[in-house]
């Protein structure tokens, strides 16, 4: 769970970096793409990997957490009218 947690952490700042830089909505696809692939990963192969090898998998899926929720937020903040943003950040 730490491996996730400070993952989610790390990707959230570098997804919020990127996206403020760039604004493209590329990176919460690929973001997307990361949980999935290492959910499916995790699916396929994490019953038979030992209990050091997951440490990756689960890094990946909360560095692709924290990309898409960084991004999302942003997208979902800058789209509402000043006046809506505490109903929508609720």
């Amino acid at each position: 769970m730490l491996a996730m947690t400070f993952s989610l952490i790390a990707g959230s700042g570098v997804g919020g970096w990127l996206y403020s830089r760039s604004s493209s909505p590329s990176i919460g696809a690929v973001s997307i793409g990361a949980i999935a692939a290492g959910l499916w990963l995790l699916g396929r192969v994490g019953a038979d990997l030992a209990f050091a090898s997951l440490f990756p998998l689960v890094a990946v899926l909360g560095a692709g957490l924290g990309v898409f929720t960084a991004v999302n937020n942003t997208a979902v903040m800058a789209s509402v009218s000043p006046d809506q943003r505490g109903f929508a950040s609720a």
